[in-house]
């Protein structure tokens, strides 16, 4: 993992990770299911436990780094929100921890509170090629994740947020558009005709799903 925090900078700090899976993605299009309006470009990827614990450790670093700058600034600190994250228990019974960075696909400019000035996530290959997403990165794609860590004071609670700022696909799985079900192909399995020619339909190829469960929770 490396990390930048260059000596008397106000820049964020950034974190750009070790290779990690890449679990959903919507990086050409945004999640707009919690968000009708605006939405998130975001990417949720997968660490295993040691990498997790490293990567954890930082972002919490970083917390108290904010909570430390806000109480200095006599803000009120009532409920803190810890960045971290979530564990996830594989069928094999590994254990890896589910992470998420995210970005707004545009905010307003302050000068007329109108024009609407456009963000994008920069995506490189392997080389360091610029790549131009026509599909959304499947599902156990390898990946490098930047993002910054942006402190927020509000109300109800204050924290960092993974303000996502670029990609590096180092092995792309191909994203499925139409496997959205959850499924996939069970060999020697039932296999329905169609219904048209009445002649046995084959089985589609087998990739993973790519639909973002309702229940998923941002950070």
């Amino acid at each position: 993992m490396t990390t930048t925090n260059k000596s008397n900078s106000t820049a964020p700090f950034s974190i750009t990770t070790k290779e990690v899976k890449s679990l959903w993605s919507h990086i050409v299009n945004p999640d707009t299911h919690f968000d009708k309006e605006l939405g998130w470009l975001k990417i949720t990827f997968l660490l295993p436990e040691a990498d997790a614990k490293e990567l954890n450790a930082v972002l919490l670093e970083q917390h108290q780094i904010a909570v430390k700058e806000f109480k200095a600034d006599g803000k009120k600190v009532k409920v803190e929100h810890i960045l971290e994250g979530k564990e996830q228990v594989q069928e094999d019974g590994t254990t890896l921890y589910e992470f998420q960075a995210k970005l707004r696909p545009w905010f307003k400019s302050k000068k007329d509170g109108k024009t609407k000035i456009y963000n994008r996530v920069q995506v490189i290959d392997s080389a360091l090629q610029p790549m131009k997403l026509e599909n959304e990165i499947g599902r156990g794609s390898t990946l490098r994740v930047k993002f910054k860590c942006i402190p927020y004071h509000t109300p109800t609670g204050c924290g960092i947020t993974p303000r996502l700022h670029a990609i590096q696909i180092l092995n792309l799985v191909e994203y499925a558009s139409n496997d959205d079900h959850g499924f996939t192909v069970v060999e020697e399995g039932f296999v329905a005709k169609d219904q048209s020619t009445g002649s046995t339909t084959s089985p589609p190829p087998s990739s993973t799903a790519q639909t973002e469960m309702a229940s998923a929770a941002d950070f």
